[in-house]
């Protein structure tokens, strides 16, 4: 071979490699109409629900499972949104989006409660899931699916009271790991007003898909298994299954294998407003504030709505460092929010006494009428004593001790709101926490420092540089 004929043939193989290195990653192929449909799954728990449909499926579907997508880091709980998990540090979701992942079917098995979540340390959010659905890119995944099963207690519930009371729903959550608060916010999007219905949110996340989820309690995997078995033994064809959704007519084989659960069943609605979306567009503030005192004069979505609008606007008061930097059409457009008094009515109807088992989220919605001037510091005070003031009546256990401390609020305690025996530890770690200005509990406290209990002492000590009394 002559020297000119290797060299071209050296600059074809050096050309087509640096193409091949710069070219763009091969998309997610779509489905040919030959080409095996798929099921996306995302196993944040029990795999049972997962290995059952490979069991019937894998020889006419192809499988994917999301979770496996990107890097494997542990999501985290956000205690600054209302009952939500975060998964900024999960991005298996964003990334299986971005390689253009499609789905016919998708099943989600974990824990629910505001979020999934389980035994594989991964979360995916309710709030997440509405964000990815405003993304065009995660439209394979979210709006392409023919059928969506979402195994967890309460993934289409609404706001109805079942068997449970907010009380008893929050120490369940509880005993799966959430923090007081948190679960007593979880537990009011499910039966307080305060909120949007999990099932409205999963309609807006699935516009085009047939949903099937509980609007209460799940049986666990396991013992879900036979009952999927069934369901996929009473169809002989799921592909032609398939081909008849988009359907209002029921999917009897479901419901039958399912009977005695608390199923339900809806169809996806992409016609439902989706405040977060509206909130995330690429539009002027101006506008957004306008939208803002819409839905606050408007009764059915004003509570509704309210846990959205509110992680709005504490991020633009950040933004700006105060109200007060907002140019003149939002400060106009803030005031006519302030002066809203019918959205401030129902607002203090909820406030009008604590509510066990919802008290974080109330407390919540009373720092949002704060911010937004519908209360001033003494309105304010009054109502955080009227909601919290009582649990000082006797001396408070560790858990209501967190939870006072995880509310970041000062409390006007007086010494006569504090129980007569002497204080404990946890009583002592919540007045530190809520810094009361009456003297007369920082001399009470000064006493404490005699307590034979040393932790007791420390507890005092630390109570004391909390508030900071300005009597030496």
């Amino acid at each position: 071979m002559k020297f000119k004929d290797q060299h071209n043939i050296f600059l074809f193989i050096a050309s087509f490699l640096i193409f091949a290195k710069s070219a763009p990653a091969k998309p997610w192929p779509s489905n040919a109409p030959n080409q095996k449909p798929t099921v996306c799954t995302i196993t944040i728990n029990s795999s049972d629900e997962r290995e059952v449909f490979q069991s019937y499926l894998e020889d006419d579907f192809n499988f994917v499972e999301l979770t496996e997508f990107g890097a494997q880091n542990e999501g985290t709980l956000d205690s600054t949104s209302y009952g939500y998990f975060t998964s900024n540090k999960n991005d298996w979701l964003a990334e299986a989006c971005k390689q253009g992942v499609e789905c016919d079917v998708l099943v989600i098995s974990g824990h629910f409660g505001g979020s999934f979540f389980g035994s594989s340390n991964k979360h995916l959010a309710l709030e997440e899931l509405q964000r990815r659905s405003c993304q065009k890119a995660c439209d394979g995944i979210l709006k392409k699916p023919k059928e969506v099963f979402l195994f967890g207690c309460n993934t289409m519930a609404g706001k109805s009271p079942d068997h449970r009371t907010p009380e008893e729903y929050a120490r369940v959550l509880m005993e799966d790991g959430f923090s007081r608060r948190l679960a007593e916010e979880v537990s009011a999007f499910r039966y307080s007003p305060i909120g949007q219905q999990t099932k409205q949110r999963m309609r807006q996340v699935f516009p085009h898909s047939r949903i099937y989820g509980f609007h209460s309690q799940a049986p666990l995997g396991k013992r879900l298994t036979p009952r999927l078995k069934s369901y996929f033994e009473s169809i002989s064809d799921y592909k032609f299954h398939l081909k008849r959704f988009p359907t209002e007519e029921e999917n009897r084989s479901w419901s039958s294998a399912m009977k005695g659960q608390w199923i339900r069943s809806m169809n996806g609605d992409g016609e439902l407003e989706n405040p977060v979306c509206v909130l995330e567009e690429n539009e002027p503030i101006y506008k957004k504030l306008y939208w803002i005192d819409d839905v606050l004069s408007d009764e059915q979505r004003t509570l509704s709505y309210l846990p959205v609008i509110d992680v709005y606007l504490r991020e633009l008061q950040e933004r700006f460092g105060g109200w007060d930097a907002l140019p003149d059409e939002e400060m106009s457009l803030l005031e006519r929010i302030q002066f809203n008094y019918e959205a401030k009515e129902r607002v203090d109807e909820l406030l009008e006494k604590a509510i066990g088992g919802i008290v974080s989220a109330q407390v919540k919605i009373l720092n949002f009428g704060q911010r937004v001037g519908w209360y001033n510091k003494r309105a304010y005070a009054k109502k955080l004593k009227n909601l919290i003031g009582e649990i000082f009546k006797e001396n408070l256990d560790r858990e209501q001790a967190d939870l006072i401390c995880s509310l970041g609020v000062e409390l006007d305690l007086v010494l006569e709101d504090l129980p007569e025996e002497a204080w404990n530890s946890h009583t002592i770690s919540a007045i530190g926490c809520v810094r009361p200005q009456d003297v007369r509990i920082s001399l009470s406290l000064t006493e404490a420092l005699k307590d034979t209990d040393q932790f007791v002492r420390q507890q005092v000590a630390w109570a004391l540089a909390e508030i900071m009394p300005d009597n030496p």
